[in-house]
């Protein structure tokens, strides 16, 4: 008699947890890369026709405030900033890259780590934005970098006023 091998899958089942578990978490990237795309679009799109980015367009979310962590920034000092702690809060423990975070009610309903490379923002010290007031103008490159620089349209105003660049 011939022995016969049976299989329910071709798969281990380690092999299909992982796959699982690493889908899901493909699926909160793809939602995130997607934002990234979005907002490198309008960055590109800013530059081009000279226009304000606002970053109402840009998302498809409900949000009321926009608060933007430069790199090392502190998880303290975002639950200082936001006003509440956030749970998820990690340090920003990269140079090249930004942390957009939209707040609504009081609640992180989105967060970005943006590149610093796709576009660079110049922020004051406390960088947190009404929805009405999160537009950035769109400059180019300076002090060498390769990246557009994002200057919240209220400095880049004021700095225009004053006769210089922000």
């Amino acid at each position: 008699m011939r022995e016969r091998s049976v299989r329910k899958s071709g798969w281990p089942p380690g092999v299909v947890v992982a796959l699982l578990v690493c889908g899901g978490l493909w699926a909160g990237c793809e939602r995130s890369n997607a934002l990234e795309g979005k907002l490198e679009q309008a960055i590109r799109t800013a530059s081009g026709n000279r226009q304000p980015l606002k970053m109402e367009d840009v998302t498809d979310f409900a949000w009321s405030e926009l608060h933007i962590f430069g790199p090392y920034s502190a998880a303290d000092e975002m639950h200082k900033q936001l006003g509440f702690v956030w749970l998820d809060a990690r340090d920003v423990q990269l140079d090249s890259e930004n942390l957009l975070v939209f707040v609504h009610e009081r609640k992180v309903v989105k967060s970005l780590h943006f590149p610093r490379a796709k576009g660079d923002f110049i922020l004051p010290p406390v960088a947190r934005f009404l929805r009405a007031e999160a537009r950035f103008v769109v400059q180019e490159p300076r002090n060498g970098s390769p990246s557009l620089v994002l200057v919240p349209e209220s400095i880049a105003q004021q700095s225009r006023k004053d006769g210089g660049t922000p």
